[in-house]
């Protein structure tokens, strides 16, 4: 008979489903005490694997003067990139935080960042003068929050 296949209806019955079988004629057995640790174990694999949110796709889209040159650093998930170019121009990244700055090296003219995550736009901030914007997004799996301001 193999476990399962009926109630147990004697004592020896119910030791022999404390057993399962490896191969044809062949058994091992397990105590509860090996049961609670892995329905333990996999709850905490759970828990842990809920409260971490999957990177998101983001963009940068730096808008203003075209042929306007520009700096940009970001640090996604704790990595740093830098990059450089002409307006307009869109930088794409994913991630599940995120710091930026975007920098006009020379002049004055005012240029504009907007910052999306997927295909939402969350900011969107112009230069009014000044040489750089900056902004960030961080999120978790109960909240998230995003800023953008114009510095020096």
């Amino acid at each position: 008979m193999l476990p399962g296949d009926c109630e147990p209806e004697s004592a020896e019955l119910r030791a022999e489903n404390r057993f399962f079988w490896l191969a044809e004629g062949q058994r091992a057995g397990y105590s509860g005490g090996v049961k609670v640790f892995w329905c333990l174990a996999m709850a905490l694999l759970a828990m842990g694997c809920a409260t971490v949110p999957d990177g998101r796709p983001m963009k940068l889209v730096v808008l203003g003067t075209p042929g306007t040159m520009f700096a940009a650093k970001y640090k996604v998930d704790g990595a740093t990139q830098e990059e450089a170019g002409l307006m307009p121009a869109t930088i794409q990244f994913g991630g599940r935080s995120v710091e930026w700055e975007v920098m006009r090296p020379s002049g004055d003219r005012e240029f504009r960042v907007e910052f999306y995550v997927g295909e939402l736009k969350r900011t969107s901030t112009t230069s009014s003068g000044k040489a750089m914007i900056r902004g960030g997004l961080k999120y978790t799996a109960t909240s998230e929050s995003y800023w953008a301001e114009v510095g020096r």
